[in-house]
């Protein structure tokens, strides 16, 4: 029969219980029943532990969470140990240690001073209490359930991931000609006019740039000059030929000099010809910066401009290493520009490169080339930027997710 002074402790281990239910949070929770149980027991240290496998200290009275990893954490663990072995499954007390059996693979660790060892009539009482002080600490249902729905969830993404996805490849993009004229510079010199504005149309024929051609005009003056001068003197050897032996032996000297002097002139005409560029083919003259063209030095062979025609368009794409590997000719792709991005454009991939080069991003990328059905029905201008996505058939949702990811950290891993 239960004495009163018992009944009184009975009924303050279970009002312990109820304000340890009371919080929500179960690490506080654990921590607040250790401290409550220390107090009213006058135990120098509660522990809670966990007997699953080998044991753990899952809280403290004095501290909020799990103890710390030391020397004296580890005499703990000894102890709970032993008295986890001494009880074998149900509760047991010695001198100075209760150990109180909770179920669900935990139980508690009352310790007292040798002046004030545990009594049996204390472990009883303990025993009755021992539900509910399980209880008190057990996750609520709701976080049981939030676990269930966890793994749910979990199950759930796990499937998505399997799911089969279309699979595209997403590379920058730039409208160009199928047919386009690349300008060199002739010769060298310095440009003194360009004729033509940057996107004007031009025909076959048009006068597009022009060079300053003082220095060579002044060049052709002398060498005509020189050319005159020496047949006037051919003439003048002719005439006195007839009577003069030293007058024929000269002739064919002068002669030489003479076709010479053509020579010089023909080739001084041709570098005139030059100076004026004009167009080959019809189309749209391409130039980024006109104003650093007109007053250039330019050297024999440098690029001036393109003239390309602005009827028969095609992309050209810049497609990164990483997913090259997945195109093939023929496939289908659409292509958005910068400037409009809700209207589209479909083409077919109708080339892929093969030498790696740095994009204009400084990517590794190689050039391949898409054309559109109809070129000259394309709106579309030259030179316009965009975004093309490429078919390339179909992957598993979590491959197109993490393939990146993991590529980006290949690159890092020491093996």
């Amino acid at each position: 029969m239960v004495t009163e002074p018992a009944s009184q402790l009975l009924a303050q281990v279970l009002q312990i219980t109820v304000d340890v239910a009371k919080d929500t949070n179960l690490t506080t929770a654990r921590q607040l029943l250790a401290a409550k149980l220390a107090a009213l027991f006058r135990a120098d240290r509660v522990l809670l532990v966990a007997t699953t496998g080998k044991a753990k200290l899952i809280a403290s009275d004095s501290y909020t969470g799990r103890p710390p990893a030391n020397a004296y954490s580890d005499e703990l663990l000894m102890t709970a140990a032993k008295m986890k072995a001494q009880a074998d499954g149900d509760s047991c007390f010695e001198q100075q240690n209760l150990w109180l059996a909770l179920g669900a693979g935990q139980a508690l660790l009352l310790q007292r001073p040798a002046a004030n060892p545990w009594q049996a009539a204390e472990l009883q009482l303990l025993k009755q209490v021992a539900p509910a002080l399980a209880a008190s600490i057990r996750p609520s249902r709701e976080s049981r359930q939030w676990r269930q729905r966890r793994w749910a969830i979990l199950a759930l993404v796990l499937a998505a991931l399997m799911l089969p996805v279309p699979d595209t490849v997403v590379a920058p993009a730039l409208v160009e000609s199928q047919q386009a004229d690349q300008v060199y510079a002739p010769l060298s010199g310095v440009v003194e006019t360009l004729l033509v504005k940057p996107g004007a149309t031009v025909e076959v024929g048009d006068l597009l740039l022009r060079y300053q051609q003082r220095d060579w005009q002044q060049q052709r003056r002398q060498a005509l000059r020189e050319q005159q001068l020496a047949e006037a003197e051919l003439e003048r050897l002719s005439a006195a030929a007839w009577q003069d032996s030293q007058a024929r032996a000269a002739m064919p000297a002068q002669q030489l000099r003479i076709e010479q002097a053509t020579q010089q002139l023909s080739y001084l005409e041709t570098l005139l010809a030059d100076t004026e560029v004009r167009a080959e083919q019809a189309g749209t003259l391409l130039l980024d910066d006109a104003q650093e063209l007109s007053g250039a030095l330019v050297q024999a062979g440098e690029l001036l401009f393109t003239v390309a025609d602005a009827e028969q368009l095609r992309l050209k794409l810049n497609v990164s290493v990483a997913d090259f590997g997945k195109l093939a000719p023929g496939g289908t792709l659409h292509f958005r520009t910068d400037a409009a991005p809700f209207k589209r454009w479909s083409a077919t991939l109708s080339h892929l490169g093969a030498e790696v080069q740095l994009s204009e991003q400084q990517q590794p990328s190689i050039v391949a080339m898409a054309s559109f059905a109809e070129p000259s029905e394309v709106a579309l201008r030259l030179g316009e930027r965009g975004t093309a996505r490429i078919d390339a058939g179909w992957t598993l949702l979590g491959i197109k997710v993490f393939r990146k990811p993991w590529q980006q950290l290949r690159r890092v891993l020491p093996f």
